[in-house]
């Protein structure tokens, strides 16, 4: 695959250079690649120029002008809005694959995983070939590779989804962060359907208020390509959204409390999963699903609604949730019946936090709930203390331990959480360790909720990633248990 730099950014007058590749890394780049530098909060794309260099680059395009010369004849261009620009110009080079590719991109605060897990195993189930890009990784179901980021770059998102037509995928669901909106890193991808799940505090380090914030999760809604959305009607935002909604969008509706196109008839909770009623575009039916989580019920009928605006039937939709599977890291329940029961939760968020124990608390009524969760290191600091109150008001043990503490010292992190707990807590800063401690101290008849992680690899710690998995610590600990 190879195109000139003329063809690939048009009408700038620049040289007809061939171009091999194109990356936003460095280290990536191979003879004849394309070098794209970019400014960022913790690195400068023009510090890597030499490095490009060194590598075999073509050229170089950059959104900041360099402020030393290099003793090179390597052309390098100037665009202010690089940025901005960057994914139309991917996608040209990578043959413009969300063209050739139905894409339904989904974002809100909470819920994209699981709706994007979930949509991914209907369409597999009725033998489509789906693919995913989200924070569990990108690929075919059961086939992902992992990622750093939820949205990745405008470069890289443009060559999987290359990569997932190449495969044969007709549709793709796409989590499409905050971040990722903000930074234009979804611009040149052909999106369909939009789907809006909810909006609570998550970011303010990044967008600084709750209305920026919401402005870039809208960024969603506003494409040219966008044919439908489906959106949440029991969420505030949801009314001002539709607001900004072209009139030539087809909006789909679901919700639990208010009136809409998926609306809830009733659900009820036990410990082996959930049952619910629901109406369909005016298709009743009921299923009994394994999953665990009031949120869920929400994450069920985005799913609904999803398909809905895809053209499918009530009837269709009826017959192709009921087998639906747990999303791992999402409300996971890793234990066994004669086991202390433990469910392993990406909840990160207050709402994220709160949910999840109240969903605990529907499944499992009155028995004693322990709750092992901390916060991220240079992140939003004023969600600490509100998750420490809702600790404080829903379970019956607070353990305090470290969740990726970066740069930040983590004896402060606790203290800000502690913040918001009235009565004593446990803290114990090696993760793996409190995990330990919780399941050993705990009895079969217990609840333990490890929170913030889910399915994460490592913990980040200063600028190391260092290898941790919730998973196999929470294994480890069963199996201990077993060995007393």
């Amino acid at each position: 695959m190879g195109i000139l730099l003329s063809e690939l950014i048009c009408n700038k007058g620049l040289p007809d250079i061939r171009l091999n590749g194109i990356s936003t890394d460095s280290r990536k780049i191979r003879k004849g690649d394309l070098f794209v530098s970019l400014s960022g909060r913790k690195h400068e794309g023009n510090d890597f120029i030499s490095d490009a260099l060194r590598k075999g680059a073509a050229a170089v395009i950059t959104d900041r002008l360099p402020k030393k010369k290099y003793m090179t004849d390597l052309p390098i261009f100037y665009f202010a809005n690089l940025r901005q620009d960057l994914g139309e110009y991917a996608s040209r080079f990578f043959g413009f694959p969300s063209k050739n590719m139905q894409v339904i991109a989904l974002t809100g605060t909470n819920g994209k995983t699981s709706v994007t897990h979930f949509l991914a195993q209907v369409m597999k189930g009725r033998c489509f070939s789906p693919g995913i890009i989200g924070s569990l990784g990108y690929g075919e179901p059961g086939k992902l590779v992992s990622a750093d980021l939820t949205t990745p770059d405008a470069v890289r998102l443009q060559s999987i989804l290359r990569a997932l037509y190449e495969k044969g995928c007709e549709h793709v669901f796409l989590e499409a962060s905050s971040h990722g909106l903000h930074q234009g890193r979804l611009s040149g991808v052909d999106v369909d359907i939009a789907v809006m799940t909810n909006i609570s505090q998550d970011h303010l380090d990044y967008h600084g208020t709750m209305e920026a914030y919401k402005d870039a999760k809208a960024k969603l809604f506003t494409r040219g390509s966008l044919k439908k959305a489906v959106i949440n009607k029991d969420d505030a935002y949801a009314i001002n959204l539709q607001r900004r909604l072209s009139t030539d969008v087809e909006v789909k509706t679901y919700g639990c409390k208010h009136p809409a196109d998926i609306r809830l008839i009733s659900a009820s909770f036990n410990r082996k999963g959930i049952s619910l009623s629901v109406s369909c575009s005016g298709f009743e039916f009921s299923a009994d699903l394994s999953l665990f989580g009031t949120f869920n019920v929400e994450n069920i009928l985005a799913t609904l609604a999803t398909l809905d605006a895809m053209g499918w039937s009530g009837e269709e939709i009826s017959h192709s949730i009921r087998d639906l599977a747990g999303v791992p890291g999402r409300m996971e329940l890793v234990s066994k019946e004669e086991e202390p029961t433990v469910f392993l939760d990406y909840a990160h968020t207050p709402d994220g936090l709160r949910k999840s124990l109240l969903s605990i608390r529907e499944h499992f009524g009155g028995r004693k709930l322990t709750c092992l969760f901390g916060c991220g290191g240079d992140r939003d600091a004023s969600k600490r203390n509100l998750m420490g109150k809702i600790a404080n008001e829903l379970s019956d043990t607070i353990i305090l331990t470290n969740d990726n503490p970066r740069g930040e010292a983590p004896e402060d992190i606790i203290r800000d959480i502690g913040g918001g707990i009235s009565r004593p807590y446990l803290c114990e800063l090696d993760r793996a360790k409190a995990i330990s401690e919780a399941i050993r101290a705990a009895k079969n008849e217990d609840v333990i909720l490890v929170a913030g992680k889910g399915r994460e690899m490592f913990q980040e710690v200063k600028l190391d990633k260092i290898p941790h998995q919730d998973l196999n610590s929470i294994r480890v600990a069963l199996e201990a248990r077993e060995h007393v």
